[in-house]
């Protein structure tokens, strides 16, 4: 569950506490407990270096999915044709 906190950070908490929070330049601080329990989760994964790079253990199976099925982003010319097409014009 993450909240927004003020100047744009952001936190993940459990119950009443935060385990981890997203600083403005990007980089994530997590209690160790928080961490340790996401490399465990990795590891089991067969993945340990996924730790380094996910936030949470949802964002692990993301980043997992992605690579397995070689997931690349939608290229830039094929997002502005689709805005400028015109929609179907139905006979009836």
């Amino acid at each position: 569950m993450g909240s927004r906190l003020r100047s744009g950070l952001w936190a993940a908490k459990t119950d009443s506490s935060v385990d981890q929070v997203v600083l403005q330049i990007g980089r994530t601080y997590r209690t160790r407990e928080a961490h340790e329990q996401l490399q465990a989760i990795c590891v089991k994964l067969s993945n340990p270096e996924l730790a380094e790079r996910a936030f949470g253990e949802n964002h692990v199976a993301s980043i997992m999915a992605k690579e397995r099925n070689g997931w690349k982003p939608t290229p830039v010319s094929l997002l502005r044709g689709a805005r400028s097409r015109r929609p179907l014009e139905l006979d009836e």
